[in-house]
């Protein structure tokens, strides 16, 4: 068919296309006996006049045979439509073509006939595994004993575990089947008992609805995904044939819809239908005006306009003229299969509360590419995602969040279920991810490089992260996916009656007692479990709308919702498990743990690089901002550059030149600059009022230090940290006395009865005589040490361990300034006129 008028049919077509064919055929009453059709188009929502549009049709006998034929002349002398229905009048019919080659012919051909069938079935009973792909909703009926007086959706499969019982899922495909012979008037085949086949099933619920002609809304949602069976050839041959004539004729409810449709793949993915669809997704994201618009997108986040901090830090200053050829180049590519995602850059951000993202961001025209397939997908796949959820979607907000649950408080509901779900952009399982895109899209290319994109690896500090799962936040594609992933959980609770408010992987349930939200709550558990995730239980708990709850920024009490400012949250500084951040850090944790078995120097005082704060020493050089960026060259030659946006802050050792521009950008990017002479002296920052005094955090300070039970444990660890790492640089010397390391176990075995830091010092010192006096045996007698002394230092051993020291201190001051920590206030040492008592705890 070729639209004459544009047309907007929505996500799923083959309601709307099985209405508009019934109509110009003139209703036949045996239209479901006769005809099944299917729409490989589906998820396409806008045709401009002048598209192509593909639609199958396979019909049954000579009554099939004979209104297929028909339906040329019947386009052609269809009436106008009063309705403004998204088939009618509006599109001219083109031409018919060969179910599989796709040859234009004069009237339809049989595709499968008896011979056809044995062919058929000899392939499947041959596959040692094949896969049942469901591409439009299957509409299952429960047991009757277990419907009871359920009405509505709520008589149907919900999920895999509701099929996977006596391989109801089986029995359900051949009683469509069967049904259908019955009402011809033919003979079912007597079916064996199938047993139990080894099958896996990975389902979700895809909901919609049909608009009919007259405004009243038909549900036709359905389970949607894949049935994993594995030994075909072990079922029975009327079992066989029942699932080959099952993917020509659709199954379910609502067969004659177009609903239940699947396609049979083996583990190599040989069909014996066509599986693709014709959306054209990949060849439609890349088109150039599409790509120019994700590429103003993306400048439009580097420019600041970007919703929020970490999407700004995620764009960085990265913005650059729009360069068609290139990004052509890059598409063609993609199209062609040839393209692999570069690795993606990691970075830490601090949210407001306290809490670590990891966040990686891939490149700038790779950003772009993903902005493009997700300019295509998100306002398709928008039109299928429930109500409940408000994160990441056009014309949706916390806002609106915020109003509906305020709504729901007018409407007498009192109790909140609050929770959020445990690791989820982490912990998405890949092959889950990949059933729904093969599914409802039906495009293998287009999942192959999403896919790609998610496994992207992930390069920090040098290191190279593979990762193996989860979506990756900081691409532009992650917050549509894990939309879609969760869209099942969110028709879960809300098809059982539950008010929830969603917002990405936050969310609450709001009740009108306290037994409905633990009903709520234990649904939502239930629910998280079939998609291999779980709720995270730190952070849930049941609660009175009086008592008030804190969601998305607002705090609530009864039916008032104030922006509250964030509090600390309870994971602050926290690491998440799943991430590829925890990955690094373990690593780290291993690679030391295996050094010191193996007997290698430890590099005591290891600094890391947390990629937020610029430390930069040396002979004076001149720091200037350049595009966004800070630059820091020394004789024409740039020796380092970052995005200001970045940084967290800047620490100069030594006598570096500032340029104005530079003071300024950094002012404007809030970015303090801290100044420090080259040995290490804290001389003063530049910075805007907002980053000046840090009160709250002093005040935090002050409060620990002062709080002998809090401070005590610092202490200890502290001690216990110089003390072992005393033992061990004299551990890996020669000769030194055992009783000397013995005697540093006795003291480290002292600590835990500590009951004030006067104890500590004693047994510190007791340690720190021992240390130095297994110095003194180690050094060449020349050098005239006797012991550690200062003021003056008698020899020049004590001279350099003192210089060493000063400039340790200096540096150490000075970066905690930098921290925005007080190092006047210390947790060991105690305060003294002009002594950094934190500073020397750190050292």
């Amino acid at each position: 068919m070729r639209f004459v008028e544009s047309s907007n049919p929505g996500f799923f077509h083959h309601a709307a296309l099985a209405s508009w064919l019934r109509t110009i055929l003139d209703g036949p009453e045996d239209f479901d006996l006769a005809l099944g059709l299917e729409a490989p188009q589906q998820g396409q929502t806008r045709f401009p006049a002048g598209s192509d549009y593909f639609f199958r049709v396979v019909g049954i006998g000579d009554r099939g045979r004979e209104l297929i034929a028909s339906i040329p002349d019947a386009t052609r002398q269809a009436r106008a439509w009063d309705a403004p229905m998204p088939f009618r009048n509006n599109w001219k019919f083109e031409a018919m073509e060969t179910w599989m080659g796709g040859e234009p012919v004069s009237g339809p051909e049989v595709v499968l006939d008896a011979q056809e069938l044995a062919c058929q079935r000899a392939w499947l009973a041959s596959r040692r595994e094949v896969i049942l792909r469901f591409v439009s909703p299957w509409r299952v009926l429960r047991p009757k004993e277990q419907r009871g007086r359920a009405k509505g959706d709520a008589r149907y499969c919900r999920d895999a575990a509701d099929l996977a019982a006596d391989a109801l899922w089986l029995r359900r495909i051949a009683d469509s089947l069967i049904s259908l012979i019955e009402r011809r008037g033919g003979k079912p085949p007597q079916l064996p008992d199938p047993g139990s086949p080894d099958a896996t099933l990975d389902l979700f619920w895809a909901n919609y609805a049909y608009r009919k002609g007259d405004g009243r809304s038909q549900p036709m949602g359905g389970l949607m995904g894949e049935i994993r069976l594995r030994h075909p050839g072990s079922l029975a041959p009327a079992w066989l044939d029942m699932l080959v004539l099952a993917q020509f004729l659709a199954v379910g409810q609502r067969r004659a819809f177009g609903n239940g449709a699947f396609r049979i793949l083996d583990e190599c993915g040989e069909a014996l239908l066509p599986v693709e669809g014709m959306g054209g997704w990949l060849e439609r994201a890349m088109e150039e005006e599409n790509l120019l618009a994700a590429w103003r997108g993306i400048a439009g986040e580097s420019s600041g306009e970007a919703e929020d901090e970490a999407e700004e830090e995620i764009a960085g200053s990265e913005a650059e003229p729009w360069d068609a050829d290139s990004m052509r180049s890059l598409a063609g590519r993609l199209l062609r299969g040839e393209y692999t995602p570069p690795p993606m850059h990691g970075f830490v951000h601090e949210d407001a509360d306290g809490g670590l993202r990891p966040l990686a961001a891939a490149p700038l025209r790779d950003r772009v590419l993903q902005r493009a397939v997700h300019q295509q997908l998100s306002p398709a796949l928008d039109t299928l995602m429930n109500a409940a959820s408000f994160g990441y979607r056009t014309g949706r907000s916390r806002h609106r969040a915020r109003d509906l649950i305020q709504s729901l408080y007018r409407e007498g509901y009192r109790w909140v279920f609050e929770s959020d779900i445990r690791h989820f952009f982490d912990s998405v399982d890949w092959e889950r991810l990949r059933v729904r895109l093969d599914a409802l899209l039906r495009d293998e290319r287009l999942t192959r490089a999403v896919l790609a994109w998610m496994r992207a690896p992930v390069l920090y500090q040098g290191r190279r992260i593979v990762r193996e799962r989860g979506l990756p936040q900081g691409s532009p594609l992650s917050p549509l996916l894990a939309n879609l992933m969760l869209d099942d959980f969110d028709h879960d609770l809300t098809d059982a009656g539950c008010r929830l408010v969603r917002f990405a992987d936050d969310f609450v349930i709001v009740a009108k007692s306290r037994a409905a939200a633990e009903r709520a709550g234990e649904l939502a558990r239930r629910a998280l479990v079939d998609l291999g995730l779980a709720l995270n239980e730190e952070k849930t708990r049941i609660v009175p709308f009086a008592e008030g709850f804190r969601f998305l920024g607002f705090v609530f009490v009864n039916g008032l919702a104030v922006e509250a400012a964030p509090r600390r949250a309870d994971d602050a500084g926290r690491i998440p498990e799943q991430s590829w951040l925890a990955r690094v850090v373990h690593e780290q944790k291993d690679a030391r743990a295996q050094s010191l078995e193996a007997g290698e120097p430890v590099g005591f005082g290891h600094f890391e690089d947390a990629g937020q704060m610029l430390v930069f020493c040396g002979e004076p050089s001149v720091v200037m901002t350049r595009e966004g960026r800070v630059c820091i060259e020394r004789d024409d030659a740039r020796l380092h550059e970052v995005p200001w946006s970045h940084l967290d802050g800047m620490v100069l050792f030594g006598r570096h030149h500032l340029t104005t521009p530079a003071i300024h950008a950094a002012l404007n990017a809030g970015v303090p600059i801290h100044l420090a002479s080259s040995f290490g002296h804290y001389r003063g920052m530049i910075a805007g009022p907002d980053k000046a005094a840090r009160t709250d955090l002093w005040m935090r300070q002050h409060e620990l230090a002062a709080d002998e039970a809090r401070a005590l444990p610092a202490a200890r660890s502290l001690v216990e940290s110089r003390i072992r790492h005393m033992r061990e640089t004299l551990r890996r010397r020669e000769g030194v006395a055992v009783e000397s390391l013995s005697e540093m176990d006795r003291l480290l075995a002292r600590l835990p009865s500590c009951a004030s830091r006067e104890e500590l010092n004693g047994i510190e010192g007791t340690a720190a005589r021992g240390y130095f006096g297994e110095i003194r045996r180690q050094l060449d007698p020349g050098w005239g040490f006797e012991g550690r002394r200062r003021r003056p230092a008698p020899d020049p051993f004590n001279a350099l361990l003192s210089l060493g020291y000063t400039l340790l201190y200096a540096h150490v001051d000075t970066l905690l300034r930098a921290d925005g920590l007080l190092p006047e206030i210390g947790f060991y040492h105690r305060p003294r006129s002009g002594h950094a008592a934190l500073a020397s705890d750190l050292m």
